[in-house]
């Protein structure tokens, strides 16, 4: 099977901030860009009176509003969309809502009634603090009026959050009733979900709707475009939908302190105005006004004509401007509203086009496409018609806010920290997350001057909650990077002396924009001075000012307080080399009978404690591989297995049912109820075995094997261990949950010896001097607790999967950044690389070489010196080190591979070090060698080649340029089989890789070589043609084939497992499918997992089911697909190599009969390396003396011939059938 070591995801960048692009295939595949514009008419949405006539004179009036679920129709050709909507009743509810129309000094009050049903649309995270804890209570919802103000308690504080029938309600709730006194400035305002942790899912599920306070003393002596047809509110937002209908909703951001059902940014590739995509309207050669309301989640719109029409602005946010003003384009930020006048008799021509040309994020991201570029259609009529309104030069007039009666002046800044994924991992507003204390209280009818100092790289929209503000200026900040690391420290702008960083250049406030506002874009790296005038009535502003960031710096969702509550540790913070390196418990995969090694069985269950990572760091929740669960670690316990004796494992799964780590149990195959327990299965990654050994990812069962996979055949996993002696790993690999249970700690290392062969080599050996290094990353919450990101921008998948976890702590065998004290001499390290997605390019800060003597399960030719080592993840390295040859007494192992790998972010201090050595300067004898020549192998001659195959991967993607699926030779997961190497053969592949991507290859029970690597000449117009065709040869692949050759590195030149696949890339290889002896039918293994680190289940990533009987028929191989970006899909066979070598071991016959295993580990425990060879003599050194070695018909006095015989009839052996 072929498989991408990483998540099924890529990377792309919006400058700094990195996004990584998530890709997952769904059964309801992304839809929408392809959707036919302007063929829906614009709605318009239904109006609700807020007051009521009696006798003349407007009275106030309570209204009924409920929130329904139903379906919608977003565009005539789309099936109707599951959504959740205001309104009077559940048939006149509508998406947006109703657009409520106030009286200025009219009350109106509202009974905001929640007729959700228990289970959303969409997932949400029950764990945000002061959140409804368990979903089955009912979905919470409470209604903000945006822009408005009124007391506190009818605010829609977020904790204030009630489910259906007011059955639980949140900690601040208070009443059923919210009351709007619509005493505030005439207007436009809108309405929206607000409860804490669902703001974000209950919006993009349709909870918003349009509120206008109207004063008809000061309005109609301006003229403005009146009546329902004249003027008209628009909501505009942007959603993505499934081929169902069903919303699509993104992961998106790089972020692992979020949950990941919460996702920072929602990009839709669909433009939605008052509930239709792309809708039209019919217009009159006259003048309209437009009350427009940005209700995306994070999409900027910048807004014009496509025929050059102006607009002239009346209105920002809630209140009016005091003069008009006329402009080409409008950008809107998310939450903000513009009132704008549209003159449709100035245009030339008979339609026109609003578009918009923001980049996404704003103001650096990617460039709109055609989808995302246009809004709406206006067909203007050529009827002529009276148009009475008009633009008047002066609108109305408001206090300027005088800065002589100013009262309190505050400094407010907000930055970012950064986890070792170079991503922000909360956002603090001077120092305080959400739950600090109250600091700030401005008070009732004050005016204050704020300085709101923005740190980040991004522009975040302002909003303040029961009050406006005008924006004075905007300057730059200088030296930002000083000035913000005075801030995280002392979280005080006076101390840090912010008047020496102000001196930038400053910006002009946009004309339009100069009046009372409630939202402002907050351009990153400056400080916008703003004065701000609390209202008119007493207002309880310690609960509704600064208790979470959403209040104050509202960008709509509350992901927000979600970052400021997960409290993710700075892995930099942590003191590195505190904890010295574990050597993990060993257990023997056989037993010694007598003096002969005899199979062994052993029960290894997996288990949840908990395991300290680091010294300073609270124990951590695990699941752990072990005999029992006192002894269970974390990586698990080394198996020491002899070559060609059987060693039976029965894994059994001790799991709890409720995973330390989120996890999808739609994925199909997977276990259908997360409540049923937890999925596991171990694969033996580098193994040659029979298939059914081989930990399929439908082979997975749940505790006492109460529930299984759909390939689960037998609870004992059988190793033969015939293969060449070398390092091999185990490791989850249950379907749709690979991923997390690594993460969780499901990984330990396996070792094949073969005394015979390693024997004369003398490399270093012996507990102290031959140590396994499993290093892999993670991130811990304050609490101990593994961090799993959030990543992606692609709302393809499912939210609970992320391609990509970069974690910026480093762990060797179990703990952070460890120590070692080493000798001066030779050491032997075999180096696991058990990351989800980072690359390791390893180096010694002092000079010291390195000697690789195996690359993953073998052994190579002849050692090879380097100074760098660049491994992938799931690699192995066998590496010599000499400490004899520092000139130092501290030796630190760093890495400085860039991550995602080759392009992406530098290493920080916290990812660049991976463990120190403090090198004794004690003397010691070091009888082990770095041979000039290890273990040869058949080369895989290209002459025994009974096929060549070509094995394109590429990406199709979305109408916004982003990856929706990788598919292997055109063909997908559901594809019915293509390729069917054959038992024993060999053949040669040329894998051609056409995504941005580098994606590790490892190949299931079977090895191949590296041939050579050349680069593609006129890529594109090679994966274009292959997007068409789907056939290397029919696009002419030679032609393309011609550009640099790259070397293959001298140590990986031998027979492997995993290989770095470069993007751009053909990569020639000769695989060899080696038989195995069975009979029994299996499934092939169905997983996109790779093996360490696919870490996580695209139901995409799984091959077809065929059955295969031993030795006579040939193996069906998947066409594997590639539906999630990382996964180069476990494919291509379930085979194993049988080395026919079993039996050639003699006995060694002393007084008493032991093997040569025993003595092997005998010396080995007693490190050998002290002796030489040429001092171990059986007998006295004499003929007949003391006994003889039988080897059939071969009698030999010393332990050295002995080798020398075995030597060569092993490797005979392996030419045979390798």
């Amino acid at each position: 099977m072929v498989t991408d070591f990483r998540d099924g995801c890529s990377a792309t960048y919006f400058k700094k901030k990195a996004i990584v692009v998530a890709r997952r295939l769904h059964c309801s595949a992304k839809f929408g860009a392809t959707l036919e514009m302007f063929v829906d008419e614009l709605p318009d949405m239904p109006r609700i009176i807020g007051y009521e006539v009696v006798g003349g004179v407007s009275k106030s009036k309570s209204l009924n509003i409920g929130m329904f679920k139903k379906t919608w129709k977003f565009h005539k050709d789309l099936p109707p969309t599951p959504v959740y909507a205001y309104g009077l009743d559940q048939d006149k509810a509508t998406v947006p809502g109703p657009t409520i129309e106030a009286l200025h000094g009219v009350n109106t009050d509202v009974t905001w009634q929640n007729h959700l049903p228990p289970n959303h649309i969409l997932p949400w995270d029950p764990t945000i603090p002061s959140a409804l804890p368990n979903k089955t209570n009912g979905i919470p919802t409470v209604v903000h009026l945006h822009g408005g103000i009124h007391a506190s308690d009818s605010d829609g504080h977020a904790n204030s959050w009630f489910t259906a029938g007011f059955q639980q309600k949140g900690p601040t709730w208070t009443k059923e009733v919210s009351h709007y006194p619509n005493n505030q400035h005439p207007g436009n305002l809108w309405y929206h979900d607000h409860a804490m942790g669902l703001t974000r899912v209950n919006l993009l599920a349709g909870l918003i709707g349009a509120y206008i306070i109207r004063d008809p003393s000061l309005e109609v002596s301006l003229r403005l475009p009146q009546g329902d047809a004249f003027d008209r509110p628009l909501i505009v937002f942007d959603r993505s939908f499934r081929i169902d209908g069903s919303i699509y909703m993104n992961s998106s951001g790089n972020n692992p302190s979020v949950h990941p059902q919460w996702q920072p940014e929602y990009f839709g590739d669909t433009i939605i105005v008052n509930g239709k995509a792309w809708p039209r309207l019919t217009v009159q050669k006259r003048k309209y006004r437009f009350r427009i309301i940005n209700a995306s989640n994070a999409r900027f719109f910048r807004f014009f004509f496509t025929n050059g029409l102006k607009f002239i602005h009346v209105g920002s946010d809630s209140a009016y401007i005091e003069n008009p003003v006329e402009t080409k384009e409008i950008l809107l930020g998310p939450s903000e509203i513009t009132d704008i006048i549209v003159d449709f008799s100035k245009s030339g021509k008979n339609v026109v086009i609003l578009a918009n040309n923001a980049p996404y994020p704003f103001p650096s991201g990617d460039k709109v496409n055609k989808a995302n570029s246009n809004i709406m259609k206006f067909i203007i009529s050529s009827n002529k018609t009276v148009d009475e309104s008009m633009i008047p030069k002066t609108l109305i007039k408001y206090p300027t806010g005088d800065l002589s009666s100013v009262s309190q002046t505050r400094h407010i800044a907000m930055y970012e920290y950064t986890s070792g994924t170079h991503g922000p991992t909360h956002l603090l507003i001077n120092g305080k997350p959400y739950e600090a204390p109250v600091t700030e209280t401005p008070k009732v009818g004050s005016t204050e001057v704020w300085y709101v100092i923005n740190l980040t790289e991004d522009n975040h929209p302002l909003h303040i909650h029961l009050g406006l503000f005008k924006v004075l200026d905007q300057t730059e900040l200088v030296k930002p990077k000083e000035f913000k690391e005075c801030m995280t420290k002392l979280n005080d702008a006076i101390k840090c002396n912010v008047g020496k960083y102000t001196r930038g250049k400053k910006e002009t406030v946009p004309t339009h924009e100069r009046g009372w506002k409630n939202v402002y874009k907050m351009s990153p790296g400056f400080v916008t001075k703003i004065v701000v005038s609390e209202q008119r009535k007493k207002i309880d502003m310690e609960r509704t000012l600064f208790h979470k960031i959403l209040i104050l710096f509202a960008i709509i969702c509350s992901i927000a307080c979600s970052l400021a509550s997960d409290n993710l540790i700075d892995a930099s913070k942590l003191k590195m080399f505190v904890d010295e390196l574990p050597d993990m418990p060993r257990i023997r995969g056989y037993e010694v009978v007598g003096d002969v090694a005899k199979s062994k069985s052993l029960n290894i269950g997996m288990y949840k404690k908990k395991w300290k990572f680091h010294r300073d760091l609270p124990p951590t929740p695990v699941y752990a591989y072990g005999l029992d669960h006192r002894r269970a670690t974390v990586p698990g316990p080394t198996i020491e297995a002899i070559h060609s004796v059987n060693t039976y494992v029965t894994w059994q799964n001790h799991l709890p049912p409720n995973h330390i780590l989120p996890w999808d149990p739609t994925i199909p195959s997977a276990l259908p109820n997360k409540s049923h327990g937890i999925p596991t299965v171990v694969h033996l990654h580098g193994g040659i075995h029979a298939p059914e050994s081989d930990g399929n990812a439908n082979s997975w069962f749940t505790a006492g094997f109460k529930r299984r996979g759909p390939t689960w055949t037998s609870k004992v996993s059988h190793y033969p261990n015939h293969q060449h002696p070398g390092n091999l790993w185990y490791h989850d690999h249950a379907m749709g949950l690979t991923r997390v249970n690594l993460l969780a700690g499901l990984i330990g290392s396996y070792i094949i010896r073969h005394p015979s062969v390693e024997v004369p080599l003398r490399l270093p050996h012996g507990r102290h001097y031959d140590r396994p290094l499993i290093i892999f990353d993670r991130s811990f919450r304050t609490d101990g607790s593994i961090y799993m990101n959030s990543t992606g921008n692609n709302p393809s998948i499912h939210p609970q999967w992320q391609p990509e976890y970069f974690g910026d702590a480093i762990i060797v065998n179990g703990k952070a950044w460890p120590r070692l004290t080493v000798r001066k001499r030779k050491y032997r390290f075999r180096i696991i690389n058990a990351s989800n997605a980072r690359f390791f390019r390893f180096f010694f800060t002092n000079g010291l070489r390195f000697f690789h003597v195996g690359s993953d399960s073998a052994y190579i030719e002849k050692p090879v010196e380097t100074n760098v080592t660049l491994l992938g993840p799931s690699e192995i390295t066998d590496i010599i080190v000499d400490f004899s040859k520092s000139r130092s007494k501290v030796a630190i192992l760093a890495n400085d591979a860039p991550y995602p790998y080759p392009s992406g972010d530098k290493v920080n201090e916290a990812n660049s070090k991976v463990m120190k050595f403090f090198i004794s300067p004690k003397r010691t004898v070091d009888k082990s060698r770095i041979p000039k020549t290890l273990i040869k192998y058949p080369s895989g001659h290209l002459s025994s080649v009974s096929q060549t195959r070509y094995i394109a991967m590429y990406e199709y993607a979305s109408s916004t340029d982003e990856p929706t699926h990788l598919l292997l030779n055109g063909k997908s997961y559901d594809a019915p089989a293509t390729e069917t190497p054959k038992v024993g053969s060999t053949e040669v592949w040329y894998v051609i890789n056409l995504t941005e991507d580098n994606h590790p290859l490892h190949v299931h029970l079977g090895l191949f070589k590296v041939l050579d690597q050349t680069k593609l000449v006129k890529v594109e117009e090679f994966k274009k043609c292959m997007t068409k065709l789907n056939d290397a040869i029919k696009c002419n692949v030679g032609n393309h084939t011609r550009g640099e050759k790259l070397t293959v590195p001298a140590h990986e030149r031998g027979w492997k497992n995993v290989y770095k696949m470069n993007p751009g890339f053909v990569t020639k290889i000769v695989v060899r499918f080696s038989y195995i002896h069975t009979n029994v039918s299996y499934g092939f293994d169905a997983t996109a997992e790779p093996e360490n680190t696919n870490l996580g289940k695209s139901p995409w990533s799984r091959l077809n089911k065929h059955h295969q009987k031993y030795p006579h028929q040939s193996l069906e191989v998947i066409p594997t697909m590639f539906a999630r970006h990382h996964e180069l899909v476990e494919s291509l066979t379930e085979l194993g190599v049988h080395l026919l070598t079993r039996g050639l071991l003699g006995r060694l016959n002393f007084h008493q009969k032991i093997t040569l295993t025993d003595l092997w580990y005998s010396l080995r425990e007693r490190s050998l390396d002290t002796y030489s060879l040429d001092e171990i003599i059986v007998g006295s050194g004499k003929p007949g003396a003391v006994g003889s070695i039988e080897t059939g018909a071969v009698s030999l006095w010393r332990f050295k011939s002995l080798i020398r015989v075995f030597f060569p009839l092993f490797t005979e052996g392996l030419v045979e059938c390798a």
